[in-house]
């Protein structure tokens, strides 16, 4: 009797350590329920990352969006110096000097355009595309840890 007794003792301090997933099915309603509700929190986590990572890029398209206007009010605005430059370095003048202020503020006008126009391109042709492609990256991971939280918490109901 002592024999079966020691043997029935090990298996069941045994087979939670065997089988977890077993042992989950045979606890108490109380430890199930907490591992429900471990799980429905590690899910609602997952869900307020993704949702996260969708407002980052959201932001980052409107602030993008922003820069783009900024920076054609820049060019427009360096544009319209440029122009009044050339037109008054064109008007000649009897004083040298004049004349010389004229063509160096002409040449400056032209360098602050040029300096937007790089602007536009590094911003348009690599930064964005680079961060908005980092940003739906995470969007995607955020998903998929989403769903695996999911189909766990699921499982556990």
């Amino acid at each position: 009797m002592r024999r079966l007794f020691v043997q029935t003792l090990s298996i069941l301090i045994l087979l939670p350590l065997a089988t977890p997933s077993i042992a989950l099915a045979h606890a108490p309603d109380d430890d199930r329920a907490q591992a429900v509700k471990r799980a429905e929190i590690d899910y609602l986590r997952a869900r307020v990352a993704r949702l996260e990572a969708e407002l980052a890029l959201s932001q980052y398209e409107a602030t993008y969006a922003k820069q783009r206007a900024e920076s054609n009010q820049a060019r427009a605005r360096a544009d319209n110096e440029l122009l009044e430059a050339v037109l008054r370095a064109k008007i000649k003048d009897q004083d040298a000097e004049v004349n010389r202020k004229r063509l160096l503020d002409a040449e400056r006008a032209k360098i602050v355009v040029e300096n937007e126009i790089v602007k536009a391109q590094v911003l348009s042709g690599y930064a964005m595309p680079k961060t908005i492609k980092g940003l739906k990256d995470a969007i995607e991971k955020a998903a998929k840890e989403e769903e695996a939280k999911k189909a766990a918490w699921e499982d556990l109901r």
